[in-house]
């Protein structure tokens, strides 16, 4: 182990910009934070023109793919078995990019699941006579019970 000093470990420590082989290195601290605010506004720009152009045609070649696996499936199949559509096709596409270009473009699989009804009252049943008459004091334990099916 090396020590650099009483009990200060050495194998790890900071470099200074300086002895960095980086572009701007060695500059007065005010050039070093030019350099670097010029470095991340470099990384963070916008795409070109033509990047935008290539995604929007990509996009659009997706869309048209996308439309026609949909009204292949007579309009029922949603972004999931779209995608896995797509996925069988073989093409290489994000699950959430293709639920976002079915939402922009309006399409909408088909919900074809009904809700299940349960329970179904007997109109012609005479009503449960009400034993309590709405008091539910109980004076000791064990006397009273009582419990209540909504209909």
């Amino acid at each position: 182990m090396d020590l650099d000093g009483p009990g200060r470990d050495v194998r790890w420590r900071p470099v200074p910009m300086a002895e960095q082989d980086v572009p701007g290195a060695g500059q007065s601290p005010a050039e070093e934070l030019s350099w670097l605010r010029a470095e991340n506004a470099r990384l963070l720009t916008r795409p070109t023109a033509p990047a935008c152009v290539e995604r929007e045609a990509a996009e659009d070649r997706a869309v048209t793919e996308i439309r026609a696996i949909h009204a292949e499936h007579h309009g029922a199949c949603g972004a999931l078995r779209v995608h896995a559509e797509l996925s069988s096709r073989r093409r290489k596409i994000n699950r959430e990019r293709v639920a976002r270009l079915m939402r922009v473009n309006h399409m909408v699989g088909r919900h074809l699941r009904r809700m299940k009804r349960t329970t179904i009252a007997d109109k012609t049943a005479p009503p449960t006579p009400d034993l309590l008459m709405r008091d539910f004091t109980a004076d000791t334990l064990n006397t009273e019970w009582c419990g209540d099916i909504a209909v």
